[in-house]
């Protein structure tokens, strides 16, 4: 056999299998990053973490800011203590208050219809059972390898269309999530 007959060949034969190959490798490696998310999600009872959160509108594409400490505890319990703006959103797994003493109100609303569509609040949630992986890229952000994960929900939903979570390498914690509903509107956590 020709030398150059068998390098041709064997050099499509290696694209082909690069081909078929390198995705397989990148949707294993998506699926790895979501198993070991779900695993620490599976493992963590409660959370405390301090947040900056922005709401970024679709006509005024004007930032509103909000930031605080946020605790969660599993079947649907959790206190959002805003500093900025001063507001508090408190739920007991049943009811849902809404304290905003700018208004001087209180909104009380029945925990299970306004979560019941997020899992993940009520201590319910699968990525792998409700997203469908899109991409996954690697970064470097703030001197800390990341992962970038684009979701998208398995079903419609008004208020989700998109959901974009930065994972820090080393150990899968979530470190942003943005969140894009179905007419653009993108609100982000850190």
């Amino acid at each position: 056999m020709d030398k150059k007959f068998f390098n041709l060949i064997f050099g499509i034969f290696f694209n082909i299998t690069l081909i078929i190959w390198i995705p397989i490798v990148c949707a294993a490696s998506g699926e790895m990053v979501l198993t070991e998310i779900q695993t620490r999600y599976e493992k963590t009872n409660d959370l405390e973490a301090n947040f900056i959160q922005e709401y970024i509108g679709k006509v005024m594409k004007q930032a509103n800011r909000g930031e605080g400490k946020v605790y969660f505890k599993k079947k649907g319990m959790m206190r959002w203590e805003y500093r900025v703006p001063y507001q508090k959103l408190i739920s007991d797994g049943q009811t849902l208050w809404y304290y905003q003493p700018d208004e001087k109100q209180v909104l009380l609303s029945d925990v299970s219809k306004v979560l019941k569509e997020y899992g993940f609040l009520m201590g319910e949630g699968d990525l792998r059972r409700d997203f469908k992986l899109i991409q996954m890229k690697e970064s470097k952000s703030l001197n800390e390898n990341i992962y970038l994960l684009e979701l998208m929900p398995k079903q419609p939903h008004p208020a989700l269309s998109k959901l974009v979570l930065t994972v820090e390498q080393k150990n899968f914690y979530i470190i942003q999530t943005d969140i894009f509903d179905e007419v653009g509107c993108h609100s982000n956590s850190f």
